[in-house]
């Protein structure tokens, strides 16, 4: 194992990874480079830097006397310096233009291919739903005829505020949470209307019909309370398809759109007959 004052050189703990070890490299290497540096210790930090590294990555072996020593006392010791510092140079250059082409390819490995075209079809249905998402705050409702035919009342708790919230299940066999539950919905009147959204036919409350007076008990933990926030993360495949710029963010981006939001999106689409009431129109 290479000895500690490697890792010393670099200003890391022993032990640490290639990883780290990189990472260090080439934020030292930045303020230490001859062509950026000129003070009279740079070259000689340069070359330290630069060979501590290559031994610690397994790229050269250590010196057989353990030393790098950067001495230019003689003409043979200059000559020696000057070779050293070429070489850290090279290696350098070469260190940059490998990285370069790593991310090169990592880039049109993401941006070409079956994955990409995923990324595009994501895009387009996610660009579509949550404009329908968003549609569906100003359009006309649904009023749907219904019976509670079961309850547990005060089941939860929403928000700092401690809301008592409590579970209803309908003659359709559906479950929601609503807020505000009285005796007049599961006691005297539980036949009413569950009022939904346009397009997706989202639950957004439970109305009550009583004999002189109807009552609302809103819905809640359900995609038109978060849809909002649904909408926006349907959007973010659109920006990253506009954004496609060779960096980290994009990256990261890249897997939360391909894994995540896809993922959300084949969950919307399957669950409460979504996709028909897409190809209905919201009318079915």
């Amino acid at each position: 194992m290479p000895g500690n004052k490697y890792y010393k050189i670099l200003g890391l703990n022993p032990g640490a990874s290639e990883k780290e070890i990189r990472k260090k490299y080439r934020k030292m290497v930045m303020i230490y480079h001859p062509d950026k540096n000129k003070s009279s210790d740079a070259e000689d930090r340069f070359i330290e830097i630069t060979e501590a590294y290559e031994i610690l990555t397994g790229k050269v072996q250590p010196p057989k006397d353990d030393n790098l020593s950067t001495s230019k006392g003689s003409k043979t010791s200059q000559k020696n310096h000057e070779e050293r510092v070429r070489n850290a140079k090279k290696r350098y250059r070469e260190q940059i233009f490998k990285e370069f082409m790593e991310n090169e390819n990592y880039f049109n490995e993401l941006t070409k291919g079956p994955k990409w075209i995923t990324i595009k079809l994501i895009a387009f249905t996610g660009t579509i739903l949550a404009s329908m998402l968003f549609a569906d705050y100003i359009l006309p409702k649904h009023y749907e005829p219904i019976e509670v035919t079961h309850y547990h009342v005060n089941a939860g708790v929403l928000g700092a505020d401690k809301r008592e919230l409590s579970l209803i299940q309908l003659d359709t066999g559906e479950k929601l949470w609503v807020s505000g539950l009285t005796y007049h919905l599961y006691g005297r009147y539980p036949n009413g209307y569950k009022e939904a959204s346009w397009f997706f036919h989202n639950p957004i409350s439970i109305i009550s019909k009583g004999k002189t007076s109807h009552r609302k008990y809103y819905t809640h933990f359900n995609f038109y309370s978060f849809g909002w926030l649904t909408a926006i993360l349907f959007l973010a495949p659109i920006i990253l398809f506009v954004y496609r710029k060779k960096t980290v963010r994009f990256a990261v981006l890249y897997h939360f759109c391909y894994y995540g939001v896809g993922v959300l999106m084949l969950i919307f689409l399957t669950t409460g007959d979504r996709w028909a009431h897409i190809l209905s129109l919201g009318f079915l």
